[in-house]
């Protein structure tokens, strides 16, 4: 052996898959539930509704940043198999 824990890499690699699989998941839920409320904006919201529609939307968008940041730092996890 060349002193590669390949069972080591093989399930760190497993485990970013999964990962992966579920913030991609909640990724496309967030971009959903963001045009949802663009539509309504888009609509005309009632009084008031359009200060708590912005807050809503910023705060949506934190989270997909959050997500986007953590699928590269996943993906870059994997890219560096040696550093387990």
């Amino acid at each position: 052996m060349n002193g590669i824990g390949w069972e080591s890499l093989e399930l760190m690699v497993e485990r970013a898959v999964a990962r992966l699989a579920e913030l991609r998941k909640e990724n496309g839920e967030l971009r959903e539930q963001l045009a949802l409320l663009e539509e309504r904006l888009a609509a005309g919201a009632g009084p008031g509704d359009e200060e708590r529609w912005q807050r809503e939307r910023r705060e949506i968008g934190r989270r997909v940043d959050s997500l986007v940041a953590r699928l590269e730092e996943i993906v870059e996890e994997t890219r560096r198999p040696g550093d387990a």
